[in-house]
């Protein structure tokens, strides 16, 4: 319902409410109404008699289409195959990497922002923004916190064959793969938390984590600070 229709039906008995005298959109205030997400790639490929590559590079921006929610990706591939020794030995070697940057604070709350009473607010008569203890001002902590996360992976193989005589062949493959990201969180003084927490009232915090995967090597998590 719109908040006038929900007004309306307390007004007339049907529903049990109190109408607190505003009109808001709390589904709505929580959509990226700009949220435009565009792809470029560029590839390139050559070679000679007894070589050839194939190389490419992209950068993708995604939006979200909840505020605060969208990812920002570039990265880049290489595949390359030579032929050697009268073309008895062949050689492939595929490298690849990818870069991301990504906004995770929003994406959440959308149902409990529809069952809200849209004759609240978003915002205290002056100005600041409303909190109480039944439910989670999201349009609040979507401006009053950050959740991003910083990524990179990157893979490659290599594979050489070589006829050792007729009927006869060896081959040597090796691989490995890479992955690490930064994790951020970060919450104000003023924010919902920090307002309602009877622990430690207003005191804003931060986090950071650093996670770093190599199947070679044993996973290194690393908590730096909470």
């Amino acid at each position: 319902m719109t908040p006038q229709e929900f007004r309306d039906k307390i007004n007339g008995g049907e529903i049990n409410q109190t109408d607190f005298g505003s009109s808001t959109d709390f589904f709505g205030d929580l959509i990226n109404d700009d949220n435009i997400s565009n792809y470029q790639n560029f590839s390139m490929m050559g070679g000679g008699e007894n070589s050839s590559y194939r190389a490419s590079a992209f950068y993708r921006n995604l939006q979200g289409i909840a505020l605060e929610n969208g990812r920002k990706e570039y990265g880049g591939r290489i595949n390359v195959n030579q032929r050697g020794l009268n073309n008895r030995l062949n050689i492939q070697l595929n490298l690849a990497t990818n870069i991301n940057n990504a906004n995770l604070l929003g994406g959440g709350g959308w149902e409990s922002e529809a069952y809200k009473n849209p004759t609240l607010s978003n915002f205290n008569p002056d100005g600041t923004y409303r909190f109480d203890l039944t439910s989670t001002n999201e349009y609040a902590r979507l401006q009053q916190e950050t959740s991003k996360r910083k990524q990179q992976t990157s893979s490659g193989d290599i594979k050489a064959d070589i006829d050792i005589i007729s009927g006869l062949r060896g081959s040597i493959f090796g691989s490995f793969q890479r992955n690490s990201y930064n994790d951020s969180q970060y919450a104000s003084q003023l924010s919902e938390n920090s307002v309602e927490n009877t622990d430690f009232p207003e005191g804003g915090w931060a986090a950071k984590s650093d996670f770093y995967l190599n199947p070679m090597l044993s996973n290194r998590p690393y908590n730096i600070i909470n």
